[in-house]
């Protein structure tokens, strides 16, 4: 069972999330700013993060970049609205290990966690 930080910044998008993970990983906390990811990181040590690339204040490509700089073993499953091939590679770039387009199934968001924990 990992530990995974959610940032999200819809209300109903973080629930599901959390939904989709219960019973699998353990989720340590839902924040829903890039600000707010990267402190949660500091102080919960999650194996993993859930990270939407549109958050309030800030950027989740720029959270995942800090984070990446923290913490080069931090998962990150990059997720967002937006099938752009830009996005991705930005996403990519910045050290996301992984990369959901919403609306994803459950499967696909528990399948990224995995390969992402090995």
């Amino acid at each position: 069972m990992a530990h995974v930080l959610i940032a999200e910044d819809v209300g109903m998008q973080a629930t599901l999330i959390r939904r989709y993970l219960s019973g699998v990983h353990d989720v340590v906390d839902v924040v829903d700013t890039a600000d707010e990811a990267v402190a949660a990181v500091r102080e919960r040590d999650p194996d993993v993060v859930v990270m939407d690339l549109n958050l309030r204040e800030g950027t989740g490509i720029e959270a995942t970049a800090a984070i990446k700089a923290l913490d080069r073993d931090v998962g990150v499953v990059a997720s967002t609205v937006h099938a752009d091939e830009d996005v991705r590679e930005r996403a990519l770039a910045a050290g996301a290990d992984a990369y959901l387009i919403k609306p994803y199934e459950r499967a696909d968001l528990l399948a990224a966690v995995e390969s992402i924990l090995g």
